[in-house]
This record gives structure tokens, C-alpha cells and sequence, in this order.
């Protein structure tokens, strides 16, 4: 396991590449945290998570209170989220895990295909 006081070189890494490009930094620590410090997928997705849903939640407070936010196009953004039928299956990501939807699609790619059912004349 790698020293915990890399963590932080690595978190500074992350958030200066993000402050500089725009990119989302899970596609940065996730990576990160399973290549350079051994933890497994699951674990790498779900600490960047945690960590993503703070560090958005204190942005939050501070563009609203600032008043930076358009709060109108934000319900707008939100309602759009939950007419999106793709939301569905990320709840189910995080509910179920990572590991157990990896294996849930394994074995759908290898399952043998349905017989084609005949309809009744």
C-alpha cells in the first residue's frame, strides 16, 4: 500500500488538472487510485464519489451563496435528469456495485441466445 501522505501530491494533481481543463476528475483519480496506489475498481469508484459529492457540495454553497447560480435552468437540468431513461441503469450501477454489474454483463455477453419463440398460428 502506498504512503498515505501521497494521497495529497495526487489530490493536487487532479484538482489543478481539472481548474485547467474542465475534465471531470473522476476520469483522472479514478485511475490514480487503482494504478498508483493498488486500490481495487470498486473501491477506486466509490472513494472518488464520496469525495466528488463534497468537494461539489461545498462549490455548491459557495456559487449559491455568492449568487453565481441560475436556479431556474438548474430545475430545468434536473427535470431533464429524471425524464433520462439512462438514470435507471447508473442507480443501479451504485446500488448493486461495480463488481456485480461487471459480472452481471459478463455473463449476459456469454449467455446463449434465446431460442425465437413462434407465435400461435
Amino acid at each position: 500500500m502506498a504512503e498515505y501522505w501521497l494521497y495529497i501530491p495526487a489530490g493536487l494533481l487532479v484538482g489543478t488538472l481539472v481548474g485547467l481543463t474542465g475534465v471531470g476528475g473522476g476520469s483522472l483519480m479514478t485511475p490514480i487510485l487503482v494504478l498508483a496506489f493498488g486500490q481495487a475498481p470498486s473501491v477506486a469508484v466509490g472513494t472518488d464519489l464520496v469525495f466528488a459529492a463534497t468537494t461539489k457540495l461545498a462549490a455548491t454553497a459557495s456559487f449559491g451563496y455568492s449568487r453565481r447560480v441560475d436556479w431556474r435552468i438548474v430545475g430545468q437540468l434536473a427535470l431533464g435528469i429524471l425524464a433520462d431513461p439512462a438514470a435507471c441503469p447508473d442507480a443501479t450501477v451504485l446500488a448493486l456495485g461495480i463488481d456485480r454489474c461487471f459480472d452481471a454483463l459478463v455473463a449476459a455477453a456469454h449467455a446463449e441466445p434465446r431460442a425465437a419463440r413462434q407465435r400461435p398460428a
